[in-house]
């Protein structure tokens, strides 16, 4: 039955390209899912520990689409005190909360990679890059992000953004929070703006293949010749 359900699935990235209308409409019902699979695992101490847009299935339904959460390899329980866990850390990507680069995580580091996500999905691009990996934990850090690139953003938008991506883990929303939010419950989204729907999926596309030709960079230089096809960079 899941495997159905997988084979049956697409990439969120590929499914929202492909749209005639994309809209923050189309980014709100993508979060509202999120956040709403978020609440579930945590209320049930579930930790993912490596969201990413790679993470995200797009299953098509009669009235859009239903969102799969996939990828829970890393995943841990965490404890209801909301304490750090201590892990060993990956390799830093965008998606990266500011506590997991020095191994620890809780749920808020979920949360931080659902705001990676919305950002990203509403701007095209990621709140936190850079061309090499020292500046890239430097930006996570820092934590500092604007919304220069897409003006356009709904007041509500942003305000959610700035809750879920506080670079202290205490500070930041937790599921609830986010999932019960204004710019989540309202549905209340500006009206489409076709040229601002065209750029953000140029600019998704861009990054897919950015990140994907330097994994194919990095791997080739070292003589790795591992499938690509599920890179933790996206």
């Amino acid at each position: 039955m899941c495997d159905r359900l997988i084979h049956s699935a697409k990439k969120l990235v590929d499914q929202l390209v492909s749209l005639k209308s994309y809209s923050e409409e189309t980014v709100g019902e993508v979060m509202s899912q999120l956040l709403s699979a978020m609440n579930h695992c945590h209320v049930r101490r579930i930790l993912h520990r490596d969201l990413r847009l790679g993470s995200l299935l797009c299953e098509p339904t009669d009235k859009g689409f239903k969102l799969r959460l996939t990828d829970f390899g890393m995943g841990e329980l965490f404890s209801p005190a909301g304490e750090l866990l201590k892990q060993a850390a990956e390799e830093a990507t965008v998606f990266t909360a500011p506590e997991a680069l020095d191994k620890r995580y809780n749920e808020k580091s979920d949360i931080w990679s659902c705001g990676i996500i919305m950002y990203t999905l509403l701007c095209g691009c990621p709140p936190f890059r850079a061309a090499a990996q020292g500046e890239l934990i430097e930006n996570i850090r820092k934590g500092k992000f604007s919304f220069k690139v897409r003006e356009e953003v709904s007041k509500d938008a942003k305000d959610l953004l700035e809750h879920m991506l506080m670079p202290l883990s205490y500070k930041r929303a937790n599921a609830v929070s986010s999932y019960t939010h204004h710019w989540i419950q309202s549905k209340s989204y500006p009206p489409e703006n076709t040229e601002l729907s065209a750029n953000i999926r140029k600019g998704l596309l861009r990054f897919v293949v950015t990140i994907f030709r330097h994994r194919i960079g990095s791997r080739r230089a070292e003589g790795d010749r591992t499938d690509l096809s599920g890179d933790r960079g996206i």
